[in-house]
């Protein structure tokens, strides 16, 4: 077993190293300026909250770009506007601001959609809209390595809905 660690640790590093895989998310949220003179393709997007409530809060930004990371980005507080410039690959993105503890939306998204737990996440379209919004075939595979009853597949294009999407053996 400890071979069998040591020998993924191996390829894992190596392969990130060499550049030959990207292990992490691509669509990861770019907040430093050398990585935007790096060459990657990437869309500077700005985020604004503004309080209904006055004094300070702390505010952070989560969404698609961060895995949903509660803390992983604060937004800076400028007299009581709390801002946050990112940098992302073209896509779609769902948000929230985390204010204080609290999920809020932003009203004033390009778009909203449904959350899965009764509530609405905001959207931002990182380049052109229409091009994102373009339908394309996409096929999912899942080969398990035991017997498995059933599979289903899960995602925002089923609100993460744990039984919409059944797979069939082909």
């Amino acid at each position: 077993m400890k071979l069998k660690i040591f020998l993924f640790n191996v390829i894992f590093f190596s392969c990130s190293t060499l550049g030959l895989g990207d292990f992490e998310n691509e669509n990861s949220p770019l907040t430093n300026e050398a990585y935007i003179n790096s060459g990657l393709d990437m869309i500077k997007v700005e985020f604004i909250y503004q309080p209904l409530i006055g004094g300070k809060h702390e505010v952070f930004l989560t969404g698609d770009f961060n895995n949903w990371s509660e803390s992983s980005i604060k937004m800076d507080d400028s007299d009581g506007i709390y801002t946050k410039t990112m940098y992302l690959k073209k896509g779609k993105y769902s948000y929230k601001y985390i204010v204080d503890g609290q999920w809020v939306v932003d009203e004033n998204a390009d778009d909203f959609i449904d959350d899965g737990d009764g509530g609405k996440n905001s959207v931002v379209y990182v380049g052109n809209k229409k091009d994102i919004d373009a339908l394309r075939k996409v096929e999912f595979v899942y080969k398990p390595d035991h017997i498995v009853k059933e599979v289903y597949l899960v995602g925002t294009m089923n609100d993460w809905n744990l039984k919409a999407t059944r797979m069939f053996e082909s």
